[in-house]
């Protein structure tokens, strides 16, 4: 493999690893600012648990629809003292993530039911001990992030065709070609060669 070859192939695999480490910190970024965004979302969405407690949990399924929001209040023993309506019999938090709401605030993502569900938890502040909790579904996000990642992936591809047809172009020997040749150089006898005679008869004057 010669040198220019070798160094197209390091230029394409390079472009390659670039590109893919910028769209992983791109998607991560992106990933990272819309659930900062949807948690603020959820806290402001708290506000609203104190008109929950000891209103009971009608029957369903407990997982909040894209878009949707479902609270719950949970006391120190941590059993539940009001949720939206709909929100079933599915709690939200265990008994180990609700100890830890009781003094802090608590972002996790988790799974419920095979679905992707992003929480909040925090202190319920009109009664010391008990926390109150907010969820939402992350279907709308998980779709977005998946279109994003499919398109990065298409103009990786085509990024990658690009910079490997330039490398391998540039990588090819170009074709040395041999110098004009004027008139002049070719009817100019070189030094140390005879004039050519001419054969022709000479014609006297007179006949």
């Amino acid at each position: 493999m010669s040198i220019r070859l070798r160094l197209a192939t390091v230029f394409t695999v390079a472009t390659a690893v670039i590109f893919s480490f910028g769209a992983w910190l791109f998607v991560a970024e992106l990933s990272s600012g819309l659930l900062n965004l949807l948690d603020s979302q959820l806290k402001a969405d708290l506000i609203q648990a104190g008109r929950l407690v000891n209103t009971p949990a009608k029957a369903g399924t407990g997982l909040p629809l894209p878009g949707q929001v479902i609270l719950q209040v949970f006391d120190s023993s941590g059993h539940l003292r009001g949720s939206t309506p709909d929100s079933g019999d599915a709690l939200l938090l265990t008994a180990a993530q609700l100890r830890q709401g009781r003094t802090s605030t608590l972002s996790i993502t988790t799974s419920l039911e095979n679905e992707s569900e992003r929480v909040v938890a925090e202190p319920f502040r009109a009664h010391p001990g008990w926390v109150a909790v907010a969820a939402t579904s992350l279907g709308t996000i998980d779709r977005a992030l998946s279109d994003v990642e499919s398109g990065l992936v298409i103009a990786g591809i085509v990024v990658l065709l690009i910079a490997a047809s330039f490398s391998f172009r540039h990588s090819q020997p170009e074709e040395v070609q041999p110098p004009p040749v004027s008139r002049s150089q070719v009817s100019r006898p070189r030094s140390g060669d005879h004039p050519t005679m001419s054969l022709a008869p000479a014609f006297r004057s007179g006949h």
